[in-house]
């Protein structure tokens, strides 16, 4: 039987710190949170004898442990002195509610041991991902020895809970699996640190004088000093000191830990929560329309006296949406749930690469690059592509539903090769990965409408001072309106297309209808797999398609009985190689190279080469017919904590003959190389 020893006589204040980078950022961006934000936080905070509780992600931690083990070292100091209190998570910060249950729970355990053996104490929280909240959670937790998480008390309000209600932990259950939930303040989650210290004591006082007995601050460590505007504020100015110099000298705050708390005081009551997160993620989440009218209206009312009352009621999507507004994510979570369950049996430690697969950024969109940023989408493909060869270690073909449209693709892999054909898009590659060097050649983003497109025109807002992240809204260069263009189908390879007639110009703005065979479905005609090859044989009314893989090669068999009225056939491959400028990846053809960025038409050419010294991978199309080319890089218009900024997403590449009969039989091959 558990004993409490309840103090009433000081606010119990409850500050916990979540420190993160994704897997695959680049290392100058861990640097550089490291050197503005991690490394002066913990430097003013070691002048205080202060409590905290912090979280810092799997990847983060890795990168730490290598490259500043001295900073491990500090934290392993306060640790033992009592001071910070470690939690877990999920290994690679994953949405754990959207992930199989085993590889959560997995996750949790695997990283808890990680951090055991680091700071030599016991892990018994967890921080929640994006505070993401689904109600089979707690049957999670409980089964990783996890006792306690963090939500936002906006979780509890859309529950009918009244706030000041939310000044201590909640239990919550499934199929009577328990786990503490705490309520953070969402308040003081935009007080701390973009309001004046004098501005936090007031809030502060307040909170105290109405009786409420515990208050929890939840949130971003990078806010302090990576947050654009902050670090300044947070350091040169010294609003960080000065705010822990109030709390230290506070005659009615106490800061202790989430464990101490908890092992100190029994829970308020039962809660069961509705599936949320926070409020911009599900603004996010919606459709473009229906996200610019949530902010819209969110803004409208959120500055009204009675807002407090109906806030409860204001709620967007749900994380799960993204899955259905970016296909892109769809496609990568069903790769990473098929691969899941080929290794539902692998022990823990041999999993690794398909717990990093699981890092949540690259997954979904919102104030931060996420999806658009495709360092972070390759760092998911690669350890994908690290997991489905321990996964599949022979020669396969085999049906799976990739896109939930409850059709089918086909996923075929060799010792070089792997590639979804999905039958019910055109007959088009959604992915060809290339397993000597672990890259998704094809990851090509599609340019699609966002609802921050429509606020490009008002850039310049008149919020004055130091701005919460969701306020900002820069334009990082002119003339981005220019390129919101936006796709008629899905960015694949290997789509075929009949053009009456067509130019570069029309086929880079989209400006052409695309005909029936580039999107309409095929049907399944024929699967081969053995040793020397593989196939899989597609048809559409007068049309088949055949892609034939041979070890390190792709070839494309087109046969059309009919043409009718059409000039052009085309077959469209989309590439990224993910620098557009870099002297070491080109395009190599009639011995001349050119950047990724390259755009222009190429006349009469047998082969077109793309090269990436980096990586060492070396891309060649060959083809008697399609011997004229159409190349464009594709940019997208998205939102970053920097701006909103144009991102190379990868070139399409249209490879086009032109015929005077009404019959064809012709061929492309797609041969992938290890440059040695």
């Amino acid at each position: 039987m558990r004993v409490y020893k309840i103090n009433m006589d000081k606010l119990k204040f409850i500050m916990v710190f979540h420190n993160h980078q994704p897997a695959g950022n680049f290392d100058y961006v861990f640097e550089k949170a490291f050197n503005q934000a991690y490394k002066p936080f913990l430097d003013v905070f070691k002048n205080f004898s202060l409590k905290m509780t912090l979280h810092i992600s799997g990847p983060l931690f890795m990168w730490l442990k290598k490259n500043r083990p001295s900073y491990i070292d500090d934290i392993s100091m306060l640790v033992d002195k009592g001071l910070i209190e470690i939690i877990g998570s999920g290994f690679s910060e994953p949405i754990l509610a959207v992930i199989p249950n085993k590889d959560a729970v997995q996750q949790i355990k695997f990283f808890n041991k990680i951090l055991e053996e680091n700071f030599n104490c016991k892990i018994y929280g967890a921080w929640l991902t994006e505070r993401v909240w689904e109600p089979h959670l707690p049957e999670i937790f409980n089964r990783a020895d996890i006792k306690y998480i963090i939500v936002d008390d906006y979780h509890f309000l859309r529950s009918g809970f009244r706030l000041d209600e939310l000044d201590g932990y909640y239990i919550s259950e499934f199929e009577n699996k328990k786990v503490a939930i705490y309520p953070g303040s969402e308040k003081l989650r935009y007080y701390i640190p973009f309001r004046t210290v004098e501005e936090n004591s007031i809030f502060f006082k307040e909170v105290y004088e109405k009786g409420i007995k515990t208050l929890i601050f939840a949130d971003d460590g990078e806010k302090f000093g990576i947050w654009p505007e902050t670090h300044k504020w947070v350091y040169e100015e010294k609003w960080l000191y000065n705010f822990f110099d109030f709390i230290s000298n506070s005659p009615y705050i106490e800061t202790v830990r989430l464990k101490d708390h908890f092992e100190n005081n029994p829970p308020k009551g039962i809660c069961y929560l509705p599936t949320t997160s926070y409020p911009e993620l599900g603004e996010w989440a919606l459709p473009p329309d229906a996200s610019f009218s949530f902010k819209k209206y969110y803004d409208r009312f959120k500055n009204q006296s009675e807002f407090e009352e109906i806030k409860p009621f204001f709620q967007g999507g749900q994380w799960r949406n993204f899955l259905s507004k970016y296909r892109e994510s769809q496609v990568i979570h069903k790769k990473m749930i098929f691969i899941s369950e080929e290794m539902k049996d692998f022990k823990e430690d041999e999993k690794e690469p398909l717990y990093l697969a699981q890092c949540n950024d690259a997954y979904w969109h919102g104030v931060f690059g996420g999806l658009y940023l495709p360092h972070l989408r390759r760092e998911v493909n690669t350890n994908l592509i690290k997991s489905e060869k321990k996964a599949f270690p022979d020669n396969i073909i085999k049906p799976y539903d990739f896109d939930c449209d409850n059709i089918d693709e086909i996923y075929l892999k060799n010792n070089y090769l792997s590639a979804i054909v999905d039958p019910s898009d055109g007959g088009a590659l959604l992915s060809i990965c290339f397993m000597p060097r672990e890259i998704n050649i094809s990851d090509t983003l599609t340019r699609r409408r966002e609802a921050y497109h429509l606020r490009l025109m008002e850039a310049n807002n008149n919020i004055e001072g130091t701005k919460t992240i969701h306020d900002i809204f820069k334009v990082k260069e002119e003339g981005l309106h220019n390129l919101l263009v936006y796709d008629k189908y899905y960015r694949a390879c290997g789509r075929l297309h009949l053009f009456k007639d067509i130019d570069l110009d029309r086929f880079e703005k989209m400006g052409f209808e695309p005909h029936g065979v580039a999107i309409d479905g095929y049907v399944i005609s024929s699967t081969g797999n053995s040793k020397e090859k593989q196939e899989v044989i597609l048809s559409n009314k007068n049309i088949t398609k055949k892609f034939v893989f041979i070890k390190n090669s792709i070839t494309t068999e087109i046969s059309i009985n009919s043409l009718q009225d059409y000039k052009v056939v085309g077959i469209e491959f989309n590439v990224n190689l993910f620098a557009p400028t870099a002297n070491d990846r080109y395009f190599l053809f009639d011995n001349k190279k050119s950047y990724l960025s390259f755009k222009g038409e190429i006349n009469n050419i047998v082969n077109l080469s793309i090269i990436d010294e980096w990586l060492g991978v070396k891309i060649t199309f060959n083809s008697d017919f399609f011997r004229n080319i159409f190349i464009y890089p594709v940019y997208t218009v998205s939102l970053s904590e920097d701006g909103v900024e144009k991102t190379y997403q990868g070139s399409s590449i249209l490879f086009f003959g032109q015929i005077n009969n009404t019959s064809l039989n012709a061929d492309i091959t797609l041969t992938l190389e290890e440059l040695k």
